[in-house]
């Protein structure tokens, strides 16, 4: 039986399309992926399903009955709950009132707190979360978070669930448990809707997958019927070679050079990066590959040790210095540390270089776009000019735009964290291109990733961090998967045994 269907959907912003035609069969307590590359009309169509757009034309029909869907509460009202990437909770307050917010249970017209932590309990035990209901959303975790938001759905009668690129911001083990919390709901009669660019998780999690395209649905298919590759197919309308490129370069002289860096989160932390070259930075969550990135860029203080770029010595006290001394960071969260949200592409694109186009302090913005025409191009930035809002833009062209703002600046050594998390498949190969075009201007890349695979394939040599020192550094081509986790296991299982001596 189908709880959702979605006929001849369509929606247009200011005569552009974003969804066309597109039909949609949800089925009761299955789980349906939804995927595409950004732009594809994925997040467009789930706003429509859950009442944050309406549409322009086509019927929605809930549970055999048409329904009107003109706002989230029309959406709500019959059981359809949506989590998006930025969580809807307020971090100073507990859990349970999170969950119960707007529907606080009352005895004499006063809170019945003692009722409330005992519901929130019991929802979280009923999805075998194990989350103290009377702690403050602050003090908990990234996945803990999403668990709450999962649980304030299902405090309301939750019929359908759909979730936006959940595992963005998890690591593999915090995803696995949220894929065995995606099943319970599945076997307990809720209907999932599941976006993800993940193409391995989607494989794991689905039963049915429908792919988008250029605002029309192309196909849906089931799981059991295809293979990884078909789907990469349908996304990009054709076939796709090797993602990774096989890079035969013959590296210039040293341009980084890293002495024995220490501080509050990293411990003799030495290496090298020299021109034409990609380090890949990898380890498990907190051990230490996102903070170096951070104390090169001036973001950390370092305590002891020594910079170099290019043989000269350098203070790297902020990332001012930092940018001085030729370093750019593209950060692991774009949007609330990289962009300008409320600015356009242009301003977002050229900022870095826009004291160089100044006088007086007066901004020469006939240069600014200028200079923002040619990144555009150079970067292939999809978009309609300099005004547009940066909040316009798909995830993979918000990244080209911060990858752009470094090429204006003429960077020597440009720090990239998770630079293709929540971004399509098609743009991810982008990224890669614009990456090894720097590296052949004769520049280095460090390439910090929490998609190990994505690491191995895209640098020349990697370096494993556990616990806040460096592990060892090994080139890519040289190592599996399987020998990198199991290095870092094996370094786990050792400070666990140092720790219990």
């Amino acid at each position: 039986m189908n709880i959702i269907e979605a006929r001849k959907i369509c929606k247009s912003f200011g005569g552009i399309s974003a969804v066309s035609d597109v039909d949609f069969e949800l089925r009761k307590g299955e789980i349906h992926s939804i995927i595409g590359e950004n732009g594809a009309g994925k997040s467009t169509f789930i706003k429509m399903i859950s009442g944050d757009y309406i549409a322009d034309s086509g019927t929605i029909t809930f549970e055999g009955r048409e329904v009107k869907l003109t706002r989230p509460e029309d959406a709500t009202s019959l059981g359809i709950r949506t989590i998006y990437q930025e969580f809807n909770l307020i971090p100073t307050m507990s859990v349970a009132e999170n969950i119960f917010l707007g529907d606080l249970p009352l005895k004499n017209k006063v809170v019945s707190w003692p009722e409330m932590y005992q519901k929130a309990h019991d929802l979280l035990a009923r999805l075998g979360v194990n989350i103290d209901s009377r702690k403050n959303v602050s003090e908990l975790t990234v996945a803990e978070q999403q668990m709450v938001e999962i649980c304030k759905a299902l405090s309301k009668d939750m019929k359908v669930l759909i979730l936006d690129e959940p595992t963005a911001a998890l690591n593999e083990n915090e995803s696995q448990k949220l894929f065995t919390l995606i099943r319970t709901l599945s076997s307990q009669g809720v209907s999932i809707v599941y976006i993800s660019h993940y193409l391995n998780e989607i494989m794991d999690i689905s039963e049915r997958i429908s792919v988008f395209r250029d605002g029309k649905k192309v196909t849906t298919v089931n799981k059991e019927d295809t293979k990884v590759s078909d789907l990469v197919t349908y996304i990009v309308g054709h076939e796709m070679g090797h993602q990774y490129k096989e890079r035969q370069v013959e590296f210039g002289a040293t341009i980084l050079e890293v002495n024995s860096i220490s501080n509050n989160y990293l411990t003799d932390i030495t290496f090298q990066v020299k021109s034409k070259e990609i380090v890949g930075l990898y380890g498990l969550l907190g051990a230490g590959q996102l903070e170096i990135c951070r104390t090169l860029f001036g973001d950390l203080p370092i305590n002891s040790g020594e910079v170099k770029i290019n043989n000269k010595s350098v203070a790297i006290s902020s990332p001012i210095e930092a940018m001085k001394n030729g370093i750019g960071l593209v950060p692991s969260d774009r949007k609330n540390e990289g962009l300008m949200m409320n600015m356009s592409v242009g301003v977002n694109s050229t900022f870095s270089g826009t004291y160089l186009r100044s006088k007086h302090g007066v901004i020469d913005f006939a240069k600014e776009r200028e200079v923002f025409e040619k990144l555009k191009q150079d970067v292939q930035i999809k978009t309609t000019g300099y005004n547009q809002n940066i909040t316009d833009l798909s995830g993979g062209n918000q990244q080209k735009t911060l990858i752009s703002r470094w090429m204006d600046y003429d960077s020597s050594v440009l720090i990239l964290a998770d630079p293709t998390r929540g971004v399509d498949i098609g743009a991810k190969s982008e990224i890669y291109d614009l990456l090894y075009d720097f590296c052949n201007l004769g520049k280095a890349v460090l390439f910090m990733s929490s998609d190990l695979p994505e690491v191995l394939g895209v640098a020349d040599r990697l370096i494993l961090f556990s616990d806040g020192r460096i592990l060892t550094e090994c080139n890519c081509n040289e190592v599996s998967q399987a020998d990198v986790l199991n290095l870092l296991n094996a370094s786990e299982e050792q400070s666990e045994e140092t720790v219990a001596s």
